[in-house]
This record gives structure tokens, C-alpha cells and sequence, in this order.
């Protein structure tokens, strides 16, 4: 996994990481999400996941480029409100 370093242009969406972490009960990682504004290796894009009952919208980064309406696996969580996708390409099982 990629470590991207805050100093930087995406130090913006990256900055409070730890604040305002929930427990387990709202935990993003393991669930799949759709990208609804591409994403990029130094870009940020944004990603919509079914959660709490709801859907919401989270701000992603990947290590590799991911289109609109790509189905991704969130893998970590920067931030409160970032996550780390990959590219979902199979079932379960």
C-alpha cells in the first residue's frame, strides 16, 4: 500500500487523520463503494458507499488511475472522511 506524504498537495484532504474515528459498528474498510469523481495516484477523487442505513460520500485516493462508476474495495482509511480504494474486480468467494 501506497503512504502518502501530507506535506504535499493532498495534505488538504488528508489532515486530521484520527479525528473523529468511530467505532467498529461504522467501520468503512472491507466495503465496497462506487467512484463518483475519478481518482488518480496524486489525485483525490470521490467515492460513494452504503453505510449507517444510508449512503455517503467519502474522498478517496488509489494507487492507480479509477474511472467514474468504478465498483472499489476500501482497503484503509486516511482520515474521518478518506478512504484507500482498489479496483473491485471479482466476487466473493
Amino acid at each position: 500500500m501506497h503512504h502518502y506524504d501530507c506535506r504535499g498537495p493532498l495534505s488538504r484532504w488528508v489532515s486530521g487523520y484520527g479525528r473523529g474515528m468511530s467505532g467498529d459498528d461504522d467501520t468503512v474498510v472491507g466495503k465496497l463503494a462506487r467512484v463518483t469523481h475519478p481518482i488518480g495516484p496524486e489525485r483525490p477523487g470521490e467515492v460513494v458507499l452504503h453505510i449507517r442505513g444510508g449512503t455517503e460520500v467519502y474522498m478517496a485516493v488509489a494507487d492507480t488511475e479509477l474511472a467514474r462508476h468504478t465498483e472499489v474495495l476500501v482497503v484503509g482509511q486516511v482520515s474521518a472522511r478518506t478512504v484507500q480504494v482498489t479496483a473491485f474486480t471479482g466476487g466473493i468467494g
